[in-house]
């Protein structure tokens, strides 16, 4: 397995990094080369985080309200953030900011910090009815 294959996000890292290692005269355009591969790593980032953060939205809302959002909706959200996780990306994820983000617009005694782990957020054994159960206080 590669570096792409485990940790996609360090791979565009170290990719820009070799590229700014090369001479200017090269014939390549590095600065713009750089921008678009640190790009890819940033966007799997954010899609990934956004996905988590409306499947928080989600579990929070129906810990609230169990008829204000079908548990397919938060599983269908979930699938998508088990396929954006891939090739690591998962490890770049600020999950308490994430969770912070999502907790903000609710009158709500919730944890300061998130109550679930990454590896819950993108299991395929993720249980929608207990993990939202588990906010109820």
């Amino acid at each position: 397995m590669t570096l792409y294959d485990d940790d996609f996000v360090t791979w565009t890292r170290q990719q820009a990094d070799a590229l700014r290692t090369m001479p200017a005269n090269s014939g390549l355009d590095i600065d713009h080369l750089v921008d678009e591969i640190e790009g890819l790593g940033r966007t799997a980032i954010a899609d990934l985080s956004n996905t988590i953060r409306q499947v928080l939205r989600g579990l929070i809302r129906r810990s609230i309200d169990p008829s204000s959002v079908s548990i397919e909706d938060i599983c269908t959200g979930q699938s998508e953030a088990i396929i954006r996780a891939d090739a690591g990306v998962w490890r770049h994820v600020d999950l308490d900011r994430l969770w912070w983000l999502a907790k903000r617009s609710f009158d709500a005694d919730l944890p300061d910090s998130c109550p679930f782990t990454i590896e819950q957020m993108i299991a395929e054994d993720f249980d929608v009815s207990r993990m939202a159960a588990s906010l109820r206080l």
